[in-house]
């Protein structure tokens, strides 16, 4: 029997040569497939990060600069620049205060960049005398600070009506930093005024007197005086010296003098005599018997006296 000749095995080094070839075209498609992923990767991220990082800066600083280097430095940057002013106590008028995105931020190419200025320290707000209150106290805020009403610092003007403001403290131009209290002073308006005495003076003297001194001088009547000569003042309401407020009435009543002077009949025939004291707005009282030619040697009130009207007068007659 004829036994079958096995196959020759071939040597070692040409089976792991076999095997590799075998091998080859797995590890290629793996390395290909790496490759893939990793150039989809880098795609996402160049279109979410890279690509946007391309595109965006960084805000420059620009603090301290003057507004026309600090512009240039942020358009140099690719930025677009808005002004805005504010108050500093600590950075000179016209000089950055920073900016809005601040430096070192992150942001894209043309963004608007907020560039703040410095106006320097707040000065107080020219505010005129007769200004009103709640103007007053938005000039104030407007400059930075802070608006304080204060009764202490009221007063009297002539010029000045009352309620509206007559002085700040401290004064208009005045730097001050950045919230410091203003105070506010309002006109009481005109100062109190005392009556004039226009006594014994006539009424239009009296009239003219009063008006020049603030008041409004009307007529109260006529009155009895003794030695006050008619139509002469005799007193006034409110009474001299009185004191009235700037905000009172400055009505002012003037009485005048109804006296009669008594007027001479001594050497006057009875009958002129008794006329001439009527005409007077006086009566006659005849002493003794009278006759014709009876004339008058005496009197009583004397001539020049200042009576009440209606009074009798004595006469005294010869023979």
């Amino acid at each position: 029997m004829i036994r079958p000749q096995a196959a020759p095995v071939p040597p070692p080094e040409e089976e792991d040569q076999r095997t590799l070839v075998q091998r080859r075209p797995v590890v290629l498609w793996a390395v290909i497939a790496a490759l893939v992923v990793a150039l989809v990767g880098a795609g996402v991220w160049w279109f979410s990060v890279g690509e946007k990082g391309a595109d965006t800066i960084a805000v420059p600083p620009v603090s301290g600069m003057d507004q026309a280097t600090a512009e240039k430095t942020l358009h140099d940057a690719g930025l677009s620049v808005t002004v805005v002013r504010q108050f500093s106590d600590t950075v000179g008028a016209g000089k950055a205060i920073g900016s809005d995105p601040q430096a070192g931020s992150s942001v894209p190419k043309n963004s608007a960049v907020t560039l703040v200025l410095s106006s320097g320290r707040p000065t107080v707000p020219d505010i005129s005398p007769g200004t009103e209150l709640a103007q007053a106290e938005a000039a104030v805020k407007a400059a930075g600070l802070t608006p304080r009403r204060d009764e202490a610092i009221d007063g009297y003007s002539t010029s000045v009506p009352a309620g509206k403001v007559l002085v700040v403290d401290p004064r208009p131009g005045t730097q001050l930093t950045i919230g410091s209290p203003v105070r506010i002073g309002l006109s009481q308006g005109a100062p109190p005024t005392p009556v004039p005495s226009v006594v014994g003076l006539s009424r239009n003297e009296a009239f003219q007197r009063l008006k020049e001194a603030g008041f409004e001088p009307y007529d109260a009547g006529t009155e009895f005086a003794e030695d006050v000569p008619n139509g002469s003042v005799t007193r006034t309401t409110p009474a001299a010296g009185t004191t009235i407020d700037g905000q009172g009435s400055k009505r002012v009543g003037v009485f005048t003098s109804s006296a009669v002077e008594v007027p001479s009949v001594l050497g006057r025939p009875v009958q002129d005599a008794i006329q001439l004291l009527s005409d007077a707005g006086l009566q006659a009282d005849v002493q003794g018997r009278t006759r014709n030619f009876s004339i008058v040697v005496g009197q009583d009130p004397e001539p020049g006296e200042w009576v009440e009207r209606g009074k009798k007068v004595k006469l005294q007659v010869f023979p």
